[in-house]
């Protein structure tokens, strides 16, 4: 028969305290022991259940029972201090195990029993053929009542008789160790591996216990099925399978161990004869393992030469894995797992197998000659070269490609693949399109990686061969220029163009990508789309991210000032994060608030009426006859010479040669009574002189202005009608102050008027505006005029101009420039400051009223050393500064 061996071995090892190990004495009743043991190899694993059973000499349990447990994958267990009575023991050790023919642990658990006399051995294991005999013993205890020696070696001969095994005694199977060498260790594995074969654990349990029920009486197994079966089961083996999953599952635990010579006691081709007695075994021999082999690469043995084949037989060998070769030429090429060659004496063998694809691999073919198997084994190259790497790039360009340095690999001994991870492998200067090549040694091999689009950020490709990895990384550059500023101005003209500061870009590294630069403005402009522009190098340059800069650009901005006052306006450059603005501010507002008038004016007795101005000061005369002078260069009011005459209500008032004149008016609110009196203020005795009265008809709403020294007066409405109608008027009178003489003028060429506004231009004077006549609330005023007319004094002509579309309520000329003063009227939505353009005979927009400014109405208008003055309601006083041009 085929004789296999299977671990189910669970080795106990007992001391007793005072005794040689050599003989191990009987103890006196109840002398505490302790008990050792483990588990010898595989075939339990850690958690099995140890149970040690005191036995009467009849080996009846006498009900003491010493539970313990196994501590490790070793098998260790301890029972410490246990009082025994009686000398004999059973153990039982019920767990899952290695089961060595299939390689793996067992799916289910196992029962075991191993009887002892603790006498007269020092260990004790269990094992199948220790559980075998157990009721065998018991039997030939009980029944024929021999005793426990003899009873155990009639039992274990036996049973091996019943596996074809002739043998006088392998003594106690309690003792067996099938992790070391020897003839009855080598039985102990044969009949283990033929009951488990390819059995589960149920099938084993079952085909066990038929045989110990058919062997108890008689000593003898009678049943054909179980010989037939255990037969079968001998020649399925797989031998050098089982052999190495026993190293395998040694050498996992850590455990030095020799296999013993299992195999020659398994009848492996059913012919009676175990395979030790067959004719076809040839004298030991050994191949030699092969290492730092090559992946997939076919390999031979060293030869040994066949010798001692009985009576120069042929011997066959069977060889797993790989093929044999005899006398240099390859047997039979494997098309399947098993090569087959005839052998005889002095032929030179050789074993041929193919290495792993796997580094550092193992590899084993097995020769197989009659009871006789020897393994060849080859171990692959780890494949590792010397350890390389790449020099880092830092400070260089974003989103761009860089190549590393060149490394040359040494120390690889084979040709293998290579991996490139996130970049681009160079090898031998040939760029590689594929993710992986296969490289060897003296290979020059770069990278090329892209940089990140990011500032300072770090992109990194690897190479890696078998584990070794090289790296290469590329940080970009902080993309950070020198600082740079722009000069700010200050005081600005509005709305106006400026150009900063050249400045030269400095620091630089690298081109500015998309998205690094960006220019902006932001202030306030009156709907211009575009108030800013970058130049570079002289050339007007993108506004937004796509601009790009270099080291030695010539940079300058234009950028339009605010088209309001005191604000600030900006425009920046940036460069990743570096930043610097171009500001401008425009100048202080052209208003300025100036002290108080200091009457009411909702007072009826103080509310101001008629005003004129000399050549240092401004006067206004209240509804009283007050009158209030005005320094500007003290910013006070003082009261001077009350005004003697009549009523100055919808009077007029000019100044002649330093001196200021107050003419008509009228001191009822409904305009029932009129005056014709013309009055000079002299200001330096602070002084009224009645003079010569105004000849025409009595009016209001008139115009006057004063030109080349002469006063000239209206216009208006003529009539004292208490629903203040009247008749509008065109005449126009000149008054000399040197002779008090009035002399009436060339009369109006337009529509007569009242309320017409007249200012000196160019040593003329402009005149137009009005309106036809007033009415109630709805509208303020009724049929305005939009017609403009130059009046030519030196030839008391008059030239049309282009139409005004205004009604302006105060006009003067400052710096020798023309100004009106207009508030929104009905049908005019107009407002503002506006200045005569005399080439193009138009008006041009200079400024905001005070109105839209600060909410007070514009009552009485001066011009004054360049400067125009506003009284307003609630008292307002302003002085306006024409703007800068």
């Amino acid at each position: 028969m085929k004789k296999l061996f299977y671990s189910f071995s669970l080795t106990l090892i007992v001391i007793v305290t005072g005794c040689r190990e050599e003989e191990i004495l009987p103890q006196e009743s109840n002398s505490p022991i302790s008990i050792n043991g483990y588990v010898q190899k595989g075939p339990f694993v850690n958690g099995t259940t140890i149970t040690l059973s005191e036995l009467d000499e009849k080996l009846i349990p006498t009900g003491k029972n010493f539970p313990t447990q196994i501590a490790d994958n070793r098998g260790s267990f301890s029972l410490k201090d246990i009082e025994l009575e009686s000398e004999f023991v059973q153990l039982q050790a019920e767990g899952f195990y290695f089961d060595e023919v299939k390689g793996k642990k067992s799916a289910a658990q196992l029962t075991l029993f191993a009887l002892a006399n603790i006498s007269n051995i020092g260990s004790i294991n269990v094992n199948l053929l220790s559980h075998l005999e157990r009721n065998r013993v018991v039997y030939l205890i009980q029944e024929e009542e021999l005793s426990f020696t003899t009873a155990k070696v009639q039992a274990q001969r036996e049973i091996l008789s019943a596996f074809g095994i002739v043998s006088d005694s392998i003594g106690y199977s309690e003792q067996l160790d099938i992790s070391q060498d020897g003839d009855q260790n080598a039985i102990l594995l044969a009949i283990s591996a033929i009951l488990q074969s390819s059995n589960s654990v149920a099938e084993l349990s079952e085909l066990s216990g038929n045989f110990i029920t058919d062997l108890r009486e008689d000593g003898i197994v009678n049943s054909e099925a179980i010989q037939t079966r255990l037969e079968e089961q001998a020649k399925s083996l797989d031998l050098p399978q089982i052999r190495r999953n026993l190293e395998d599952r040694y050498a996992e635990m850590g455990i030095e161990a020799t296999i013993p010579n299992f195999e020659q006691y398994i009848d492996s081709d059913g012919d009676g004869i175990l395979n030790k007695d067959e004719d076809d075994t040839p004298e030991d021999f050994t191949f030699e393992t092969q290492v730092d082999v090559a992946v997939n690469d076919t390999i031979t043995s060293n030869a040994i030469t066949i010798s001692g084949l009985k009576g120069g037989g042929i011997a066959v060998a069977s060889v797993t894995n790989g093929w044999p070769v005899v006398n240099s030429s390859v047997v039979n090429q494997p098309t399947a797992d098993v090569s087959i060659a005839e052998l005889k004496n002095g032929d030179e063998l050789q074993i041929q197998l193919v290495s792993s694809a796997e580094f550092a691999d193992t590899t084993t073919a097995t020769i197989t000659i009659g009871t006789l198997s020897r393994s060849f084994s080859i171990v692959t190259d780890n494949y590792l070269p010397d350890a390389f790497n790449f020099s880092p790039l830092t400070d260089v360009a974003v989103d761009s490609l860089y190549t590393s340095d060149t490394i040359t690999i040494s120390g690889l001994p084979y040709s293998t693949s290579t991996s490139i991870t996130n970049g681009i492998l160079i090898k031998n200067d040939e760029v590689i399109s594929s993710d992986s090549v296969t490289v060897k040694n003296g290979d020059q091999l770069a990278i090329q990686l892209r940089s990140s689009p990011e500032v300072e950020t770090t992109a990194s490709a690897s190479l890696e061969i078998n584990g070794v990895i090289g790296n290469f990384t590329v940080t970009t550059d902080d993309y950070s220029p020198d600082p740079f500023t722009f000069k700010s101005i200050e005081n600005a003209k509005r709305n106006t163009v400026y150009q900063s500061d050249t400045i030269t870009i400095t620091g630089l590294p690298h081109p500015t990508p998309p998205g690094f630069a960006w220019f902006s403005a932001s202030g306030q402009w009156a709907d211009n789309p575009d108030p800013a522009k970058l130049y570079v190098n002289g050339a007007i340059a993108p506004g937004n991210g796509d601009l790009s800069l270099v080291n030695g650009d010539q940079i300058y901005i234009e950028l339009l000032s605010s088209d309001e006052y005191e604000i600030a306006s900006h425009a920046s450059l940036t460069i990743t994060d570096r930043s610097a603005n171009f500001d401008i501010t425009a100048g202080i507002s052209p208003w300025q608030r100036k002290a108080n008038f200091p009457h009411d004016d909702y007072d009826f007795g103080s509310s101001p009426r008629v005003g004129f101005t000399t050549s240092s000061h401004i006067y206004i005369i209240t509804e009283s006859g007050n009158l209030l002078e005005y320094s500007p260069d003290f910013n006070q009011w003082t009261t001077r010479a009350k005004y003697p005459g009549s009523g100055i209500r919808k009077a007029s008032g000019f100044s002649l040669n330093g001196k200021g004149y107050v003419c008509l008016g009228t001191d009822t609110s409904d305009y029932s009574t009129l005056h014709n009196e013309l009055w000079e203020y002299n200001p330096i005795v602070n002084s009224w002189q009645k003079l010569t009265s105004f000849p025409g008809s009595s009016r209001k709403f008139q115009t006057a202005f004063t030109v080349d020294g002469k006063a000239y007066l209206g216009l208006g409405e003529i009539g004292n009608d208490a629903d203040e109608e009247g008749i509008p008027s065109k005449d126009l009178w000149q008054y000399d102050p040197t002779a008090d003489t009035w002399q009436q003028m060339s009369n109006f060429p337009g529509e007569a008027r009242t309320g017409a506004f007249a200012m000196p231009f160019q040593n003329n004077i402009l005149l137009g505006s009005g309106w036809s006549e007033s009415i109630a609330w709805e509208h303020a005023y009724f049929n305005l005029f939009s017609d403009l007319w130059e009046y030519k004094y030196s030839s008391d002509t008059w030239v049309k101009k282009n139409d005004i579309n205004f009604l302006p309520e105060g006009a003067f000329v400052l710096g020798g420039k023309d100004y009106i003063y207009c508030e929104e009227s009905y049908p005019y939505e107009t407002s503002g400051i506006y200045q005569y353009d005399a080439l193009q005979d138009k008006w041009v927009f200079i400024e905001q009223s005070l109105r839209e400014l600060f909410g007070g109405y514009g009552r009485m208008y001066f011009s004054l050393n360049n400067k125009a003055y506003v009284y307003t309601s609630h008292k307002g006083f302003w002085e306006f500064t024409p703007p800068q041009e």
